[in-house]
């Protein structure tokens, strides 16, 4: 995945679990200066049944939020969204839950 992330490169900053705020998530884009606005936070859970896909992809949201991964984005302050973006994976299948946060 962060192989196709990577083609973004000309556009964004990637980091690929570095420490921001109280955690390490998956993978953070940050716009370049002069080439948007828009940051997104990702991070990739894994369910042991597709059942619980949609819980799990919550569990990833809610990491997201309750150990500040957008710590490290709050200090470009040119930065006036981010995205929040929790995939849950069981074998092929997989679950998307997403927040948007006005910074």
């Amino acid at each position: 995945m962060l192989g196709l992330i990577n083609m973004l490169a000309p556009g964004y900053i990637i980091a690929s679990e570095q420490e921001s705020g109280n955690g390490r998530p998956d993978i953070i884009l940050i716009p370049k200066s002069g080439q948007g606005d828009k940051a997104i936070i990702i991070e990739y859970k894994v369910a042991k049944n597709q059942e619980d896909l949609v819980s799990v992809a919550e569990i990833g949201l809610n990491q997201i939020i309750a150990k500040q991964y957008d710590a490290k984005i709050k200090a470009y302050p040119y930065v006036k969204q981010i995205l929040n973006l929790s995939m849950a994976f069981c074998g092929k299948h997989m679950e998307l839950t997403y927040n948007v946060i006005e910074v």
